[in-house]
């Protein structure tokens, strides 16, 4: 019986590897190192799922801006009276800065609280925020800006609006045209919003910074 040439020999060994191939053996305890028939791995095993999604696991929201949608901006407003309440806040000029106050504080600083309905909106593009609102009913001087941004809100309740600060005072509220998909308000309840928007942004004692600035104290 003739030898077998070197060309047959690596012919049967190549029909010996397809054959192992297409019928792997069980590998040894789950391991991906140690197995039969000449594979390393099985590449099933790391196959995508056909539920696979790059959106995989839960979204949580990290930041809450504090004031008035900017005039480029299209919002909703969250039409649930759980997403709204009346506080008493300070705005500082230089800065910007939106500060929460204690109630029982309000008597130090008359001249610089304003008294306001903290609403919850969100943008077309996903981004959500606070907008502290003067309260119409206690307001002296029932001005401008109370009236229209209250009435802004209600109007951005059922539609996407832009608001826009007037120069003559209030605000105007210009409706979407073609917009027509529901937003997607935030999960979270409100007071985790407003610990969100607020959470270094709090007066609530006499020690405070701002309020010792305010009332031109030292120390």
């Amino acid at each position: 019986m003739s030898e077998k040439s070197e060309e047959e020999n690596n012919a049967e060994r190549i029909e010996e590897l397809i054959k192992q191939a297409e019928c792997p053996q069980p590998y040894i305890n789950g391991a991906t190192t140690v197995v039969s028939n000449g594979l390393s791995f099985d590449p099933d095993r790391f196959a995508l799922p056909q539920d696979f999604s790059d959106e995989a696991g839960e979204i949580v929201l990290l930041d809450v801006t504090v004031g008035k949608p900017g005039p480029q901006s299209w919002v909703r407003f969250h039409p649930s009276e759980d997403y709204r309440r009346n506080y008493g806040i300070v705005k500082l000029d230089e800065s910007r800065e939106t500060y929460l106050v204690l109630p029982h504080l309000y008597h130090k600083i008359p001249k610089f609280l304003k008294r306001v309905t903290i609403y919850v909106w969100v943008s077309y593009t996903g981004r959500v925020g606070l907008w502290p609102v003067r309260l119409e009913v206690g307001n002296r001087r029932a001005d401008k800006w109370a009236i229209t941004g209250n009435a802004a809100v209600k109007f951005g309740m059922p539609h996407w609006v832009q608001i826009e600060s007037l120069e003559s005072g209030g605000y105007k509220a210009r409706k979407a045209p073609f917009l027509t998909r529901e937003p997607k308000f935030p999960t979270e309840p409100y007071p985790v919003l407003l610990n969100l928007g607020f959470k270094d942004m709090l007066i609530e004692d006499e020690d405070h910074p701002v309020l010792k600035e305010l009332l031109g104290r030292e120390g």
